[in-house]
């Protein structure tokens, strides 16, 4: 950024860390919440209760899609639960602003996603987002059997690059992932639009 002065840091960042949604695509489970909950007139606390865990499973690999169909099936009597995931999925807009913001920064940073997400996400977004071109790992909850926030999740990140906590940071739009990264050692920045992106990664040195 031509004018400003470059930011002093005590370590030198050599990993960013990115979620994916909320931050590189508008895709959020909690639309599938809203959704039900309107269509078939249950609230949003009944569902979220009745269906997250299950959601959970499928993000670690534990139930398929059409397993996820069967739970909400039974535990709130929907029957299209399965069908509108795979329809949003597939609708989420991209954040093409960040993206172009982190295709040059992988001249100088390592690039990795770290993602809770399920194995229709990973298909759907590995297309979206040219996965395999534009970062140098992907790291999603359905292959690794973790999720944020929990520090294993950081862990297996920071060890495939061979990386410190302290030389990296993490990016991501929900709070309690941040303070997951946080508790590992790992710079966070939090994602509410570009601009503040531009400008937190500017406070560490990054542009």
């Amino acid at each position: 950024m031509p004018g400003k002065p470059r930011p002093q840091t005590t370590e030198q960042i050599r990993l960013i860390i990115t979620d994916v949604g909320g931050v590189l695509c508008d895709f959020k489970k909690e639309d599938l919440y809203t959704y039900l909950s309107e269509r078939f007139g249950i609230s949003y606390a009944k569902v979220f209760e009745e269906l997250d865990p299950s959601i959970v499973k499928m993000e670690n690999g534990g139930i398929t899609l059409r397993e996820l169909s069967r739970e909400a099936r039974r535990r709130l009597g929907v029957s299209d639960a399965g069908i509108y995931w795979s329809r949003i999925c597939k609708k989420a807009g991209i954040n093409r602003r960040v993206l172009e913001l982190y295709k040059p920064l992988r001249h100088s940073y390592k690039i990795a996603v770290l993602t809770n997400a399920g194995v229709l996400e990973c298909r759907v977004n590995r297309r979206k987002l040219s996965y395999s071109t534009n970062f140098d790992k992907i790291f999603a909850s359905y292959y690794t059997h973790v999720e944020k926030p929990k520090a294993a999740a950081f862990k297996i990140v920071l060890d495939y690059f061979h990386a410190k906590p302290q030389e990296t940071v993490f990016i991501d739009d929900k709070t309690a992932n941040l303070d997951g990264a946080r508790r590992t050692g790992i710079k966070t920045i939090l994602f509410t639009n570009y601009a503040g992106l531009v400008r937190d990664l500017h406070k560490l040195g990054i542009d």
